[in-house]
């Protein structure tokens, strides 16, 4: 079977320099003749890969090992393809197969594209599109037997692009393809300290052995990504680490700006003035309340040397441990423990006198003051009207709370309305939840505030659309994300205001808002952001903004439990995939949408969609691209929704994928972009196609730029230019 000869297609991506890798699959090779009996093109099967990255002063030696299985009944041989730009600069590159050294040729450009393209022709895989104008390293596979195993490790070394002010580590993975096992490993040291190790795809495991040495990793045994792997390293430069990445496109300029401030823990801690105000009613008895008294044990203990505290519980009547601030001395801190411990569940919720204890305590003007309150039920003894409570809190000016919310029995719109007039965060907590961890994660974020009462402006370009919408503190250890867009481009001047021990500070920088293109995640991530910002005013009774939660769902593909039922409607019919489960008619007619569950007040429902809500706003990450169809509810099934555990969990359907700005449906065999007209609305018209044509290449070859867009398959209908493009077979 030796004269059987095949392809190993496998692109990885060197970082910014590097075309990005989309499949490694198993093809003929591309000068066998057209038709030869016996060559395999059915992808060969993956079971690992391992990748282990070194970076010292931003030079990364990558080495990666894929375990590959031929799952065929005869013996395989190939060629092993390795895709690079003209300006890649590669060090140290080693080839392994099976533990054996393997030469490899270096093939130029215009050799390289003559494979590219006679693939393309030949086995319709229109991925190779984007490696066109790339060199191509070329290594000779020795056979792999029937049903068994082959180890090809690859070893490479080359310099971090610094796109801004990051400087960017780009893996590009088998997106798409059969689950593996996945395993990523990277040790990052620098002369600098580090400063910030971002991943917008990925939760890593970090590991922080000093300022300048970091490591973080990912081990996945059923890995199926979605996205590249893109890490983003920045180093601490200033008290305030400001850095930027940007994004051109369709027009549209979206930014990233990631403030870090930093903190000298060997030097002076800054004072605070700290106010636990904990609901005591009789819903608190149990462990429930012993939780929440270990949590506050926890705090009290790791206040800082130069910080007060103040203690109120409050259930048919409040209790303090003082009228007065206190010092954090042995004595006192012996005196609170003792509170503590005698603290009992019994009464109702006297939310109205809690509020006026916190009122009662003196705002001092070279500290910030915060109060970490507690509740887990809606006001049952005084006021129980949200507007004359959140009144109170409006009263009480330059006092932070934040809210932590208990259970499902809250008053969920009224406890996030009460953090947010006070400028801080709210926080909620099921019932299965450990409330001693959330109170102290609570705690550790806000134990080391930097700078108060901040503010930013920027000269140079106009920025817009900025989420979130303020910024009240920034917290040591606790980076902040800003997204939005901006319009002109080039050198501007950043500038960031705030208070700090009483006294004004403002730092000054300048950025460059470059219109880059190469950070295609960060339009979604911000329409993430803006989406959650906007479910939060429909909450409030605001429901003109449905029709742009609505738009931008649909445009950027946010699957969200709020915004699922939206994508639903652009997914084809008839599922591409045998094994799709089809959405009934039924189904939708009797499907309510998650959003009602935003405007309660309380319940599971409430409070889930609540914290989801929140968690986008906060998200650093790029949402899921795809949405797995849901099994359809019997009818009538007053409860029936959108299942986003389930879809989340179900990969066997790939329905949306985001490209060059705008979110693609598969409507069975055909991707269409969400700019394509409904069938009862098209009346522009439609150039027609036919994938590999004469025709079809010169489209490409004119218009590099919809590599993207054509790598989608032979049957594809997209908007360009506003001209209507059908791709078919």
């Amino acid at each position: 079977m030796s004269f059987y000869r095949t392809l190993f297609c496998m692109f990885i991506s060197i970082l910014g320099c590097l075309a990005p890798l989309n499949a490694q699959v198993l093809l003929p090779d591309p000068v066998a003749p057209r038709g030869t009996a016996g060559v395999l093109t059915q992808p060969l099967e993956i079971k690992a890969q391992k990748v282990a990255v070194a970076i010292e002063d931003n030079v990364a030696k990558t080495t990666i090992e894929w375990t590959f299985y031929n799952q065929y009944n005869r013996r395989i041989e190939g060629t092993f393809y390795l895709p690079l730009p003209q300006s890649a600069v590669i060090k140290d590159f080693e080839m392994d197969i099976n533990g054996r050294r393997t030469p490899a040729e270096l093939l130029n450009a215009g050799k390289a594209n003559k494979i590219y393209e006679d693939i393309v022709r030949r086995m319709v895989d229109p991925a190779l599109l984007e490696y066109q104008a790339a060199g191509l390293i070329k290594a000779r596979i020795f056979p792999i037997e029937p049903r068994s195993t082959k180890v090809v490790a690859l070893s490479y070394r080359h310099p971090l692009p610094k796109p801004g002010t990051f400087h960017e580590y780009h893996l590009a993975l088998n997106k798409g393809k059969q689950p593996m096992h996945f395993q990523f490993e990277a040790d990052i040291k620098n002369k600098q300290p580090l400063q910030t190790l971002y991943a917008p795809n990925f939760t890593f495991s970090e590991t922080h052995h000093s300022d300048h040495h970091w490591s973080a990793s990912l081990n996945e045994t059923h890995f199926s990504p979605q996205h590249d792997l893109r890490l983003y390293l920045a180093y601490r430069k200033d008290d305030l680490g400001v850095d930027l990445l940007t994004h051109a496109e369709n027009g549209e300029n979206t930014f990233m700006l990631r403030l870090t401030p930093n903190l000298d823990r060997d030097g002076p801690q800054p004072a605070k003035d700290l106010l636990f105000v904990m609901d005591t009613s009789g819903s608190m008895a149990g462990e429930k309340l012993e939780q929440a008294k270990r949590a506050l044990r926890f705090c009290l203990a790791n206040l800082g040397r130069d910080d007060r505290f103040a203690i109120v519980t409050f259930a048919t009547e409040t209790n303090r441990l003082s009228d007065t601030w206190l010092q954090n001395s042995d004595a006192n801190q012996t005196r609170a423990k003792q509170f503590v411990a005698d603290i009992r569940a019994l009464g109702g919720t006297n939310l109205e006198e809690a509020l006026d204890r916190v009122n009662d305590m003196p705002k001092a003007s070279d500290r910030p003051m915060m109060v970490m309150l507690l509740s887990d039920g809606h006001p049952t003894i005084g006021s129980r009207e949200p507007d004359p409570l959140v009144a109170k809190v409006e009263a009480a000016a330059g006092k932070r709370i934040f809210v932590l919310g208990i259970g499902l029995k809250t008053h969920t719109l009224l406890l996030d309305r009460i953090a947010e007039k006070s400028a801080a965060t709210s926080f909620h907590v099921l019932p299965e939840e450990d409330l001693e961890i959330k109170i102290s994660d609570l705690y550790r974020h806000i134990q080391y505030p930097v700078l108060s009462d901040v503010r930013f402006e920027c000269r140079g370009v106009t920025l817009s659309a900025v989420h979130p919408k303020k910024i009240a503190d920034l917290f040591a250890g606790q980076p902040l994300t800003l997204l939005g867009r901006f319009s002109g481009h080039g050198r501007a001047d950043f500038r960031i205001h705030g208070t700090s021990a009483g006294k004004t500070h403002t730092f000054n920088y300048q950025l460059d808002f470059s219109q880059s293109n190469h950070h295609d995640f960060l339009p979604r991530l911000w329409a993430q952001r803006r989406i959650a910002f906007l479910l939060e005013n429909y909450r409030k009774g605001d429901s003109e903004v449905e029709e742009e939660i609505t738009k931008l769902a649909r445009r950027y593909g946010i699957v969200t439990p709020f915004t699922a039922y939206l994508i639903i409607e652009d997914i084809a019919e008839t599922p591409p995939a045998s094994e799709s489960r089809p959405v009934s008619s039924t189904r939708r007619e009797h499907a309510p949408s998650p959003m009602r569950d935003l405007r309660g007040t309380q319940g599971r429902s409430n409070v889930e969609a609540v914290k989801r809500m929140a968690e986008m706003q906060e998200s650093d990450q790029v949402a899921d691209g795809y949405l797995a169809m849901p099994a359809p509810k019997p009818a009538g099934d007053d409860e029936a929704k959108i299942d986003r555990k389930d879809t989340a969990n179900t990969t066997s359907q790939q329905a949306v994928r985001f490209i060059q700005g705008r979110a693609f449906y598969q409507r069975g065999a055909v991707w269409q972009d969400a700019f394509w007209p409904k069938a009862d609305k098209a009346k522009q018209k439609i150039v027609e196609l036919q994938y590999g044509s004469d025709a079809w290449w010169r489209l490409w070859r004119k218009n590099p730029s919809l590599a993207g867009i054509l790598s989608l398959g032979p049957e594809v209908q997209f908007t360009f230019e506003k001209q209507l493009y059908q791709i078919t077979r």
